[in-house]
């Protein structure tokens, strides 16, 4: 009997994070390789990135990188250096926006290639923007009773709490008792000064401790910012960047074919899709490397209820 790597939460209170997990479970089951192990680490490295933010788009896209700090230090790291001084030594930050510009897109294939290299997952959630809220207004267990909500817009404020609850499943699925975890987010509204990066940070800490069976080591929350001049978290914060970009262009072309996405998205030469896109469809199709990829679709239902299933994605 096959030995499975997630550990599903097993808390019918938390709602769609507990079916979420129920079907990574059950997707695991079918595909004993749909996850890479990496409990063996002492240091979970997350960086998430946000894409959907545009009023074309349907689905708010939220990717999170959970990988092995060792991996990512002794696999990714020196071809990441190498990407660097082959392409861009100029410092030039890579995004899925900026990939238009002829130089980053030659960074794309390569720069792939090597994220291929880290052990651990990245998981891209697709919500329905008619879905205005995940939770109650008056639930105060959610994470955000750590700080005055009053003082935050309330779609920031929506933001973090979806990051903090889902960047929480992929932690308690994956982790172990006394693994630290090392969380970048991009520098944006969450984070946006020091005061709103101390309130990001105990939200996330306050609902780590609703979800975990176990306890972590220490948890450390940064941003772009901690970069230190050699781009190494700018460029690993592009992972996320690259896949929620993408999803976005990918939904959106699809739903306005469909109506929405299946659990299935064929896309075809017709859907018109810029190259980029398709490139990283196609790498987000490549499972059998040490980076899987799991894709999540948050849908809509009427009276303001939603469901999730899994994604699975061929190209034509």
């Amino acid at each position: 009997m096959p030995t499975h790597v997630w550990n599903p939460l097993r808390r019918p209170h938390l709602g769609m994070a507990d079916s979420i997990s129920e079907m990574i479970l059950a997707e695991e089951w079918r595909n004993p390789s749909l996850l890479t192990d990496i409990r063996d680490s002492d240091t979970l490295f997350l960086a998430s990135d946000y894409g959907g933010e545009h009023r074309e788009a349907q689905y708010q896209t939220i990717s999170i990188l959970v990988a092995d700090l060792d991996s990512i230090q002794a696999r990714w790291e020196p071809k990441r250096r190498n990407i660097r001084s082959q392409f861009a030594n100029d410092g030039r930050r890579l995004s899925y926006k900026r990939l238009s510009d002829r130089q980053r897109a030659k960074m794309l294939q390569p720069f792939l290639a090597a994220a291929n290299k880290i052990r651990g997952v990245i998981a891209t959630f697709l919500v329905d923007r008619r879905i205005k809220s995940f939770f109650c207004p008056d639930d105060v267990a959610i994470g955000s009773d750590v700080f005055d909500r009053t003082t935050w817009k309330p779609k920031t404020l929506e933001k973090l709490l979806r990051v903090s609850h889902l960047g929480a499943l992929l932690i308690a699925g994956l982790s172990r008792s006394k693994q630290h975890i090392f969380w970048i987010s991009d520098q944006d509204a969450i984070t946006a000064n020091l005061e709103k990066h101390k309130q990001a940070t105990n939200a996330i800490a306050s609902v780590l401790t609703g979800y975990l069976p176990h306890q972590l080591g220490h948890i450390r929350i940064g941003t772009a910012q901690s970069d230190d001049g050699s781009m190494s978290i700018e460029d690993i914060l592009a992972i996320p960047d690259i896949a929620a970009g993408a999803w976005s262009e990918i939904s959106t072309s699809v739903s306005s074919r469909l109506g929405r996405v299946a659990h299935s998205v064929d896309v075809l030469a017709t859907d018109n899709l810029l190259p980029k896109a398709h490139d990283i469809l196609l790498w987000h199709s490549e499972n059998q490397h040490n980076l899987k990829r799991i894709a999540v679709v948050i849908e809509h239902v009427p009276h303001d209820q939603f469901k999730a299933h899994l994604l699975h994605s061929f190209v034509e």
